[in-house]
């Protein structure tokens, strides 16, 4: 699922770069990619920034939830 929602997102960066009407990268662009790739994580909220804070750590940290 992670590759096919990487693959669409990136087809459609490829047809908005292509159609030539001055396309530009903004927050709701961002947004609708991140709940291309990460729709089936639906209790991740995909498509919505974080409340939170974000950290970088070990999969074997055991605060990881």
């Amino acid at each position: 699922m992670e590759l096919e929602g990487y693959q669409r997102a990136m087809t459609y960066i490829q047809a908005l770069a292509d159609a030539g009407n001055g396309f530009r990268a903004d927050a709701g662009l961002l947004n609708g990619l991140h709940c291309m790739m990460q729709a089936h994580h639906l209790g991740m909220r995909p498509g919505r920034r974080r409340d939170g804070p974000v950290r970088v750590t070990s999969p074997d940290d055991p605060l990881v939830t």
